[in-house]
């Protein structure tokens, strides 16, 4: 049988649930934030003692110095040249430059940055921070990283001539058997390193298998690897 107060009938409110979830929310938060933090740090700490020892001062231009703040000891972008776009991936576009003063080939890879993002993108710090602790003969080198005057980020690395994709199908036939040894060879010992170190990939594929003109196959694009 209805009551009087059947109008007014109306379910209880879970605050303490919506309570205790709120807080869960909010320690979340909190440890992403820090984990960011220390990224970030870390990154800071590594970028500036990798181009500290292995880049050369950089010119006289002041003004796109003084605006260098993301990364205080990095150069500019503008002292490399650029010569065309090799690819385009979820998170950067990556081109092929030349430096102005050594002629020296290099491909820039530039970091997407969204507009509502809120500061440095985590998935950026991740993959800086791995290029900058990798040291392995197939491994894709990362020899320093560039901003420019809107504070852009580029990572400058070794120009590789192809990827294996490419190679693929540009190829008349099919690799010789010696040849598919080797380059199992190298990817297989650059994947045990990564592994070695607690890294995982997470996107290897043919398009990031890189090839130079020696031969050699080193994995590139660590945007979705973890540690």
């Amino acid at each position: 049988m209805s009551s009087a107060n059947d109008d007014n009938f109306a379910l209880p409110r879970p605050r303490k649930r919506i309570k205790l979830h709120s807080e869960a929310v909010c320690r979340q938060q909190e440890r992403t934030e820090c984990m960011a933090a220390n990224i970030c740090d870390d990154t800071l700490r590594l970028g500036s003692k990798v181009i500290e020892n292995a880049v050369p001062a950089a010119g006289n231009d002041d003004d796109r110095k003084s605006k260098q703040k993301l990364f205080t000891k990095c150069r500019s972008v503008y002292e490399y040249k650029c010569c065309s776009k090799l690819g385009t991936g979820v998170f950067g576009i990556v081109y092929k430059a030349a430096e102005k003063t050594t002629k020296n080939i290099y491909a820039i890879k530039w970091l997407k940055r969204k507009a509502d993002d809120n500061g440095f993108p985590l998935l950026c710090l991740r993959e800086i921070k791995l290029m900058l602790t990798m040291k392995h003969q197939n491994i894709v080198p990362l020899r320093e990283i560039v901003t420019d005057d809107n504070e852009n980020v580029y990572l400058v690395m070794e120009y590789m001539h192809f990827d294996l994709r490419q190679l693929m199908e540009k190829m008349p036939g099919n690799f010789l058997i010696s040849e598919a040894k080797l380059l199992f060879t190298h990817l297989l010992k650059g994947v045990e390193y990564l592994h070695d170190n607690f890294i995982i990939h997470r996107d290897l594929k043919p398009s990031n298998l890189l090839v130079n003109s020696q031969g050699v196959l080193k994995i590139a694009d660590f945007g979705l690897a973890r540690e």
